[in-house]
C-alpha cells in the first residue's frame, strides 16, 4: 500500500511540476540561409552583402546601388523562418535623380 501511495504522490507532484519551455519557439536562423535567400533574389548585387546573425535578428550591412534594392533584400530576409527582426544598415551608394524643372 505504501507504494502504491508513493506512486499516486509522485504523479500528482509530477502533474503540477512546470516543464522546462525551450529558449525560443523559433527555428535556429543561420548565416548559409540568409545568403541564399540573398542569392534567391537574382539581383547581383545583393549577393555581395555582409550579413550578420545575432539570436534571431539579422543585420544587412553593406552598400546597393538604390533604396528599392535595399528593401528587397530586407523582405527576401525577413521571409526567412527564425528571422524575429532585420536591421537594415545598408547604405545607398548612388543618390535619387535630380529632376530640374525648367520655367
Amino acid at each position: 500500500m505504501t507504494t502504491s501511495l508513493t506512486a499516486t504522490v509522485d504523479a500528482a507532484i509530477d502533474s503540477l511540476c512546470l516543464k522546462p519551455v525551450e529558449q525560443s519557439p523559433w527555428p535556429e536562423v543561420c548565416l548559409g540561409t540568409v545568403t541564399q535567400a540573398l542569392r534567391r533574389t537574382g539581383v547581383f548585387e545583393l549577393q555581395f552583402l555582409e550579413p550578420e546573425i545575432s539570436g534571431h535578428d539579422v543585420i544587412l550591412r553593406g552598400s546597393v546601388g538604390s533604396y528599392y534594392l535595399k528593401q528587397r533584400a530586407q523582405a527576401a530576409v525577413m521571409e526567412l523562418p527564425g528571422v524575429n527582426r532585420v536591421r537594415n544598415e545598408l547604405t545607398v551608394t548612388r543618390p535619387l535623380p535630380v529632376f530640374v524643372v525648367s520655367q
